[in-house]
């Protein structure tokens, strides 16, 4: 074997140490091993998180005891993008009645940046929130709503989250 190496190519005069090479691929093998989980989606979930059943089963995590009987979601879309959300579920009235005489259980359930109330008439709890960035405009100009395409989002829905959506 020559003393001079070639540029590009790999030279050594001693053998690789068996222990070191064993080394080396157990690293490799925890860094892919801890690497995987994090790129890995998020589980499924609504698309509205303050719907039917979402809202209930947030409701049971704080130990306020619910049921909706009913759910209905409106979107409305601004022309710069945005989105208003407005939900209405319709609860049981022992369930009204809870939120009613203690509404800053709402705020616990909901975080900032959402109005919330529970009407006075009618056992019907309603939410409504901003979402920015909700649909953007194409090269043609027009408006489309990209918040449900998983290709666009990296979303992964299940389900719509509410009985109506409109």
């Amino acid at each position: 074997m020559s003393d001079d190496c070639e540029v590009g190519l790999m030279c050594s005069r001693q053998p690789l140490d068996p222990s070191r090479v064993a080394l080396a691929a157990l690293l490799a093998l925890v860094l892919v091993g801890s690497v995987a989980p994090a790129l890995a989606s998020s589980p499924p979930g609504p698309i509205c998180s303050y719907c039917g059943d979402s809202f209930e089963e947030t409701a049971a995590y704080h130990d306020v005891d619910l049921t909706v009987e009913e759910s209905r979601a409106v979107i409305r879309v601004r022309a710069d993008g945005n989105a208003t959300w407005t939900v209405e579920n319709r609860v049981d009235e022992g369930g009204a009645e809870r939120l009613r005489e203690n509404p800053a259980i709402l705020d616990e359930l909901t975080g900032r940046n959402v109005e919330t109330g529970v009407a006075e008439d009618r056992p019907v709890v309603t939410f409504r929130y901003e979402r920015p960035g909700f649909a953007r405009r194409t090269l043609g100009g027009a408006l489309v709503v990209t918040e449900f395409h998983p290709d666009w989002t990296r979303a992964n829905y299940d389900g719509l989250g509410a009985d109506r959506l409109v």
